[in-house]
């Protein structure tokens, strides 16, 4: 009995062990990021072209970013990131596209999390 349930369930269990992959973010339209040109498009261009940024500069709202990423996970184990990119798009103040950069995880930085200087809101006490 065992055996036989062994044999009908095994399949099963490892069925669910494939690798699941996940992509997230910015996915362009074939061909929509060559039609991108410079000094000549306006705002309403680009978007109109590859769709609205992922995210928007916090201090410059003429730096757009499209960010996508592909991630793997295997069973249940964590999942990781096989690959991700940022396209950066520069804006003049007229709203016309300037230059255009690509960013990859060659280009990524591990931040580490500081332990010492962690700041927090909240009622502040002073010691006298």
């Amino acid at each position: 009995p065992l055996v036989l349930a062994g044999a009908l369930l095994g399949p099963l269990m490892l069925g669910g062990c494939d690798k699941n992959l996940e992509m997230r973010g910015f996915a362009p339209t074939p061909g929509s990021l060559e039609k991108l040109e410079l000094k000549t498009q306006s705002r309403e261009d680009v978007v109109r072209l590859i769709g609205s940024p992922s995210s928007v500069a916090t201090f410059n709202p003429n730096v757009w970013y499209y960010i996508s990423s592909k991630q793997e996970q295997f069973a249940f184990f964590k999942q990781t990131t096989i690959s991700q990119s940022v396209l950066q798009l520069n804006l003049d103040e007229g709203g016309r596209l300037q230059t255009q950069k690509s960013y990859d995880m060659a280009d990524a930085k591990d931040i580490a999390k500081s332990l010492t200087n962690q700041f927090s809101v909240g009622v502040m006490s002073r010691s006298c």
